[in-house]
């Protein structure tokens, strides 16, 4: 029982690792930690490996921390009494070259242990080095903190001692070392207590084994008993940095990330973007409580509301949109889902060690496939069409996720006239034909025609649906300029013939087919409706059937990341869009 399997995780390729700080095989909490491997035929997660310490003992709390790079595994037991009591230790260890089994390589410790340093408690490890927290280190003032940079020895697979990283500004109770991460040269180590919370960046010297302090980040906002780094990670020149207690008018402890830029020429780091859960409740979600960024995407644990947000950076931007909410179905907040996280290529794992799915917090953790992570509605098409002065509206779902139904709104076309804001026009509050199907894999079509507009004015459509707790996703907008009767368009005048191959990687061709001349504009948006490309702008298009190629780059000719994007067609008296799935 209460092994709080999930209190700790992390993902690296094809292999995760999952910690288990109270089980008890070796002693009570003697702690452990458990190895999976990804089949590459069935695409399972199979346990392959269970590390314990060799000197296991009662109260290690072995698998409070764990950590992943290539084939090596470094797992923190802060409690670890040897050579004394609650010194802490952490212990490598590697994959074997010709099996599954995992061999103990290294026990690390301190140098100059002191009782109750907590060293362990947090654990980092990249190339050939080692970064170990010791939050209750007293060598400043009492429970200032610590970290212990450690290298491999050349050619050997014994470990050394190189560095201690200490704050300059080491205030009583600031637990620097809580959190510890590591990249490529760089640190970050988190102070979320004391005096000013903070996050601080060191950087390797270079032909040296000395760390130096390069930043200290504080946020523009930070406020006394956010815990401004509870949790921290790096990835290329972008840090994030938890705030689990930050307070908003969602409530007390709502919490907060924050992402910092490393200027990569003049080694200055500077605040570009806070996160913040786009459902927050009452408070309390303890958002920011974990956190892993890999290149261009984030991951945040909220484990009093059981769930972890995950962004995405569009490349060229420095905006990082919430892209997923997981888990996607109900689990409960009590299960301290999202406590730990973890990032590697298109896998995402998240912590819920108080799940009680074997018994009383038990703990599990899901590995969780990216391509998994559909929106909840997954729109297929939405065009606007104008008809005898008035607009008709269609759209096609392929599935929809415990979705509630639909709000339009609609807006003076932003790029004709002075934009005036979006004004709901309908919903599924006040039309049962915007209704949503709940949950279906069907495709499901909708309709809906808005006769309160005016010949030869241009509007845009928005698109939104609701899901059942609430949370709001809208689409890429379309538009249309009213036209006359007779002014409008046959109904066969503009038809896509087809999009292939769709999905794709790395190009597709749109085929359409025009009955008149027309100019025609085609654009490349994202799935938050954000221009991407733009194809064709405007050009006169003679009748007949037409080509064109996008090639899955940006406007500056920078490949983009697999995902959904939008392709948006216009004419004259008509919008439609098609949904596009770029492959990895």
């Amino acid at each position: 029982m209460n092994d709080h399997f999930g209190i700790s995780v992390d993902v690296s390729g094809d292999y995760a690792i999952v910690g288990a700080w109270e089980d008890d095989d070796s002693g009570t909490t003697s702690g452990s930690a458990y190895i999976f491997n990804r089949d590459p035929g069935t695409g399972d997660w199979v346990q392959t490996a269970k590390l314990v310490a060799s000197d296991a003992a009662e109260n290690d709390r072995f698998g409070c921390s764990v950590d992943m790079h290539g084939d090596y595994a470094i797992v923190g037991a802060y409690g670890n009494s040897h050579p004394s009591y609650g010194m802490g230790a952490a212990y490598i260890f590697q994959k074997d070259a010709d099996s599954e089994d995992w061999l103990q390589r290294a026990k690390l410790v301190a140098n100059d242990p002191h009782l109750g340093d907590s060293f362990g408690t947090s654990v980092a490890i990249d190339l050939d080095y080692a970064l170990i927290g010791a939050p209750a280190d007293d060598d400043v003032i009492s429970e200032s903190g610590s970290a212990y940079v450690f290298r491999r020895d050349e050619g050997l697979q014994s470990w050394s001692l190189k560095d201690k990283l200490i704050e300059s500004n080491a205030s009583q109770g600031a637990y620097f070392g809580n959190s510890v991460e590591l990249f490529e040269g760089y640190a970050i180590i988190g102070s979320h207590r004391g005096t000013t919370e903070s996050a601080l960046i060191f950087k390797k010297d270079t032909g040296a084994e000395t760390w130096t302090e390069q930043a200290i980040l504080i946020p523009a906002d930070w406020s006394a008993d956010d815990e401004f780094g509870y949790a921290v990670a790096i990835s290329a020149e972008y840090a994030v940095v938890g705030a689990r207690y930050e307070d908003y008018s969602g409530g007390d402890n709502a919490g907060a990330a924050y992402i910092f830029k490393r200027d990569t020429g003049l080694e200055t780091w500077t605040e570009m973007t806070k996160l913040r859960a786009s459902d927050v409740g009452s408070g309390g979600a303890f958002f920011g409580a974990a956190v892993a960024i890999l290149n261009r995407q984030v991951i945040v644990g909220s484990y009093n509301a059981g769930k972890a947000y995950l962004y995405d950076r569009e490349s060229g931007q420095e905006s990082w949109d919430e892209t997923a909410i997981v888990p996607q179905n109900t689990i409960s907040a009590g299960q301290a889902f999202g406590k730990s996280v973890g990032l590697s290529g298109s896998f995402l794992i998240c912590g819920a060690p108080d799940d009680d799915e074997s018994y009383t917090n038990s703990g599990s953790a899901y590995l969780i496939d990216q391509s998994d992570l559909s929106l909840p509605v997954e729109l297929s098409t939405f065009s606007a069409q104008s008809k005898n002065g008035l607009v008709e509206l269609y759209w096609t779902t392929s599935s929809e996720i415990e979705n509630l139904g639909f709000i339009l709104e609609r807006a003076t076309d932003r790029h004709l006239e002075i934009f005036k804001g979006w004004k709901e026009i309908a919903s599924f509050k006040t039309h049962q034909t915007l209704t949503g199907q709940g949950s279906t894999t069907e495709e499901t079509g909708y309709e809906y025609t808005d006769a309160k507009v005016s010949t030869g004015r241009a509007y845009e459509y928005r698109l939104s649906d609701v899901d059942y707790l609430g949370k709001i996703t809208s689409h890429a907008p379309v538009s249309v300029v009213v036209r006359s009767h007779d002014q409008d368009l046959r109904p066969s005048a503009f038809r896509i013939n087809s999009i292939y191959p769709n999905p794709f990687n790395p190009n597709t061709t749109l085929s359409y087919t025009l009955d008149q001349t027309m100019p025609v504009s085609i654009s490349v948006l994202d799935i938050r409706g954000r221009l991407v490309k733009r194809l064709v702008n405007r050009s006169p298009h003679s009748s007949g059937t037409h080509q064109i190629e996008w090639q899955g780059e940006n406007r500056l000719g920078v490949a983009m990341a697999s995902g959904i994007y939008i392709l948006n067609i216009q004419g004259s008296g008509f919008s439609q869009s098609v949904k596009l799935v770029k492959l990895d």
